[in-house]
């Protein structure tokens, strides 16, 4: 991959016109920190609540960022029956109760599961992943919060869920009310909660690079595509029609504009939060170490055991791959 600092120079582009959190994900992934692609959008997160639901039992909404232990509070409140009806405090994700939602707090630490050079777990060594799974035992301690029904998931589409935690291009392609003046009415959306201790702090964003190869005989023709697709009228559409994310930060005001199901929603609400950034480069070793918090959520491990068995099962896989790719250079 050719880095693209010194072309964006000679072709007068102003990388700080990017979305900086995602400028700083694409850096983080060099060893140099040099700038290896353009981002092509990201994928944002948000609390998304049921007014409704919150009226059913009594609860007052909430208005602004919450911390983790208060929405596991309010989890806790509205976890249960009402008229016959089994509802669930928080669900996070829209895949069930280890969908995307569980990530955010672990996200928002932007830590590394291993040493982006040797391989080695660190997830016994650095005490965010602790810190994560001691607030997930919180959450997974709820009695009734890992119901059968609960861990099907999608029960926030089925008016049975007083929150979320998903992905904010939730209801771009449908509507599981089937009723935007219900979505109107009932359903509002804020940033995803937070950390006590980093309370400005949110998810760090991921992102896709487009690239250049160095092998290319073409590179200044290659990045006048990529100037053109973050060009102002091209970010506008993707960000009005929330194909993505921008990229552009002068259009994120225009985020979801476009979308109906979003009118009258704070949708820029997602940016109210400044991305976590990662103090180190990405480790590559980290697709290898797989922190299944379903096995957490229904097993009775502690932390510590937990995390001891997940690095043996990390240690093993990164050796693994480390002769598979040795096998391959051979």
């Amino acid at each position: 991959m050719y880095p693209l600092d010194e072309l964006a120079k000679s072709h007068d582009f102003d990388i700080n016109s990017l979305n900086p959190g995602l400028v700083s994900s694409i850096r983080s992934l060099d060893i140099e920190g040099r700038l290896i692609g353009i981002p092509d959008g990201t994928g944002y997160l948000s609390l998304f609540y049921n007014k409704e639901i919150f009226d059913l039992f009594g609860i007052p909404y909430p208005t602004e960022t919450m911390t983790w232990d208060q929405a596991f509070d309010l989890a806790k409140k509205m976890t249960g029956q009402r008229n016959g009806i089994s509802y669930l405090g928080l669900e996070l994700g829209g895949y069930g109760n280890t969908g995307d939602g569980a990530a955010v707090p672990i996200k928002e630490l932007a830590v590394n599961k291993t040493d982006p050079d040797t391989g080695e777990v660190l997830i016994t060594k650095d005490p965010a992943f602790t810190k994560y799974l001691e607030l997930m035992k919180k959450y997974y301690s709820i009695p009734g919060i890992r119901s059968e029904e609960a861990k099907k998931g999608e029960l926030f589409g089925q008016k049975q869920a007083a929150m979320t935690v998903t992905w904010t291009a939730y209801f771009v392609h449908g509507n599981p009310f089937e009723d935007v003046e219900y979505l109107k009415n009932k359903v509002a959306m804020l940033p995803v909660p937070v950390w006590a201790d980093q309370p400005t702090i949110g998810p760090v964003l991921g992102t896709t690079p487009m690239v250049i190869s160095s092998s290319s005989e073409h590179k200044d023709a290659a990045f006048s595509v990529l100037k053109e697709y973050v060009s102002v009228p091209n970010q506008t559409k993707i960000a009005q029609s929330m194909a993505s994310g921008p990229a552009l930060t002068e259009v994120a005001d225009l985020y979801g504009s476009a979308i109906e199901n979003y009118v009258g929603q704070d949708v820029t609400s997602v940016f109210k939060l400044t991305p976590a950034t990662y103090q180190t480069r990405q480790s590559l070793w980290d697709q290898y170490v797989n922190l299944d918090l379903a096995k957490f959520a229904d097993s009775d491990m502690n932390v510590q055991e937990f995390l001891r068995i997940t690095k043996e099962e990390g240690e093993a896989a990164v050796a693994e791959a480390k002769t598979h790719l040795g096998n391959m250079k051979e």
